[in-house]
């Protein structure tokens, strides 16, 4: 069996898109975390089993940076990108699926 938690199917306007999947309401990064200064943690609402990908902003267009789909197991998924411009880039999450 697939255990979803119940907050995950919420569907406050009843337009049959859950909450967690629609940009504005519950999908939206929560959490952004430097642990070290070339490190950061970005954490966000997602739909258990629906794959993301976490992109950066370079200044002419944004840039995937997950080498492969972030899969989400739980209400919140997480990645952490590293390296040397890590903690002054503009990140945002797409779902893809």
């Amino acid at each position: 069996f697939f255990q979803i938690p119940l907050e995950v199917l919420r569907d406050e306007d009843a337009n049959g898109i859950y909450d967690v999947l629609e940009t504005g309401k519950g999908f939206q990064i929560v959490s952004i975390a430097r642990p070290s200064g070339s490190e950061v943690n970005l954490t966000w609402r997602s739909f258990p089993g629906r794959n993301y990908h976490v992109q950066t902003w370079d200044g002419s267009g944004w840039q995937t940076v997950t080498p492969s789909p972030v899969t989400a197991a739980d209400a919140t998924a997480s990645w952490t990108h590293s390296g040397q411009s890590a903690p002054k880039d503009l990140y945002r999450v797409v779902l893809l699926d």
